[in-house]
This record gives C-alpha cells, structure tokens and sequence, in this order.
C-alpha cells in the first residue's frame, strides 16, 4: 500500500477523542498483553473506516463479540478518522455537549460553520477554534452517536 500526503493531513497530526469511558481492550477479552499493544497499534495507524472494519471483524473472529470497552475504543477511531478528514485536532463529549477543536488544516469553511450556529440552537463558539454543541449524551453510544451526527453536518 501506499502512503499518500495530503496538505490537510500532516504526519503526526492525530485527533484526541475524549468520550468519558473506557475505552480499551480489557484482559479479560485479549488475554495476551503483547497482542493487545499490537493491535493497539494497528487501530491507532487506520486511516480508513474500511481498516478499522477489518480489524473489528478480526477481533470478533478470535476473541468473540466486543466487550462494551472495545466498542468504545473502536468507535473513537472511526471518529478519529472522521474527524482528522475534517482537520479537527480534539474532541470532547460529555454528558451535556460535544466540544470539538479545529487545527490550523481545518477544511470546513468557518461560513459553514457560522450557517449551522445560525440554524441549530446549543450550537456557538467556546474561543477562537472551538465548537461547542449542547447534546444530551447519558452513555457511550448516545455520545458517539452526538459526535458522529456533529461531525456530518460539519462535513456536508
């Protein structure tokens, strides 16, 4: 395979994504703690959905179906990769609302942004490169799920 740079996605540049649970392949699931940091590894180099899809199916081949905490770590690199396409350096969701951080390769057109503001109420700027949507999220899922909708309308 080859590596393809893109203006907008420097080496190095990875997004944090604070979903407030754990998020992890627990012992109990991968016994072998060598395996675990290998596919630790391999989640953290996904750069595409379709990666992440084969490693999940991977898991689920030889370890069963995921625990709550491997859903959750492999749900935040889909929003990983989600996000890094958009040029978002940070993402923190909470309970109340998702907070997300734009780099400096940001590709969504701050116009963009400026129309959803105007078109969804809980919606504002938190400083100069943060945004801050209020969303309801009480467990993981519905968390992943607040990002996952905020970071479409973002992109479209």
């Amino acid at each position: 395979s080859s590596i393809s740079l893109t203006p907008y996605a420097p080496l190095g540049v990875s997004t944090e994504i604070k979903l407030h649970a754990p998020a992890l392949l627990p012992e109990s699931y991968s016994p072998d703690v060598h395996e675990r940091l290998v596919l630790y590894k391999r989640l953290a180099a996904c750069e595409t959905s379709q990666e992440i899809n084969q490693i999940t199916e991977e898991l689920i081949d030889r370890f069963g179906l995921p625990e709550t905490p491997v859903n959750t770590l492999v749900e935040s690199h889909r929003l990983r990769v989600q996000a890094k396409a958009l040029g978002v350096v940070a993402i923190d969701t909470t309970a109340a609302a998702v907070t997300i951080t734009f780099g400096k390769h940001m590709t969504v057109e701050p116009a963009h942004i400026i129309l959803l503001m105007q078109q969804n109420k809980g919606w504002r700027m938190a400083g100069a490169d943060k945004l801050r949507v209020e969303a309801k999220g009480d467990d993981v899922a519905q968390r992943v799920e607040n990002v996952r909708r905020v970071l479409e309308m973002l992109a479209n």
